[in-house]
């Protein structure tokens, strides 16, 4: 699901935009073309951006647990123990610790190596990332057909979604889902799953079970009503 906030000064309520996202189904195909299937092109600039955040984070992670691990004249002697499948050593009682945040938020010590030189001088990241920024801002829209095939939609007085659940929010929920491809799902749920603080390296997400979703709640006495065609004039 992607959701659009219009914010209005003084407003009282909060009209949100909630569009469905599906992905296309693979039938039988597993491969690679089946992991494409359905690709939202326009969609990508934006998961782009978000990876681009994402990528920012575990490099700035990955270099304070460098830095952390001892000094930084020392960095070359660290980074081929690393390249050995070595473990950090440092003093204390801080090795295991270190060692245990490298194995679970990089998985392996070549994925922490590739985040921790990533920002290093002659790196091309930042101009890239800042590059993609700009053209993002001049072609990026949140209306855009391929993000909102239809202008139809169900609406409802409800709440928002996330703690305090503070009944203001106007929904308008579109009848007709945006669809991509199972590997952008994929991706996205890597970047929203798996972030982390680029300072303290602990998880950002509070998902449960794969899923971020609030559970479904009881309409009660509220009114949902469907706009279609048929509510528009000739």
């Amino acid at each position: 699901e992607m959701q659009i906030y219009h914010l209005h000064k003084g407003r009282r309520r909060l009209p949100v935009i909630s569009v469905m996202i599906q992905a296309a189904a693979t039938g039988d195909d597993t491969g690679a073309a089946g992991e494409t299937l359905g690709h939202n092109d326009y969609l990508q600039h934006a998961i782009d951006a978000f990876q681009y955040e994402y990528d920012t984070n575990m490099a700035q992670c990955a270099t304070a647990l460098m830095t952390r691990s001892g000094s930084v004249q020392n960095q070359e002697l660290r980074q081929r123990k690393l390249q050995q499948g070595r473990s950090l050593e440092t003093s204390g009682n801080s090795t295991s610790g270190i060692n245990e945040l490298i194995s679970t938020t990089f998985g392996s010590h070549e994925k922490f190596l590739h985040y921790a030189n990533l920002m290093r001088t002659g790196s091309d990241f930042q101009s890239e990332k800042e590059e993609h920024g700009r053209r993002l801002s001049e072609i990026w829209h949140p209306y855009d057909s391929s993000i909102m095939p239809t202008i139809y939609f169900f609406g409802y007085d409800g709440s928002l979604t996330e703690p305090p659940c503070t009944e203001i929010v106007s929904w308008f929920v579109m009848d007709t889902p945006m669809t991509i491809s199972r590997y952008q799902l994929e991706q996205m749920k890597s970047i929203l799953f798996t972030n982390v603080d680029s300072e303290t390296c602990q998880p950002t997400s509070v998902h449960h079970q794969n899923s971020v979703a609030r559970p479904i709640q009881e309409t009660g006495s509220r009114q949902v009503w469907r706009c279609t065609r048929n509510d528009f004039p000739p």
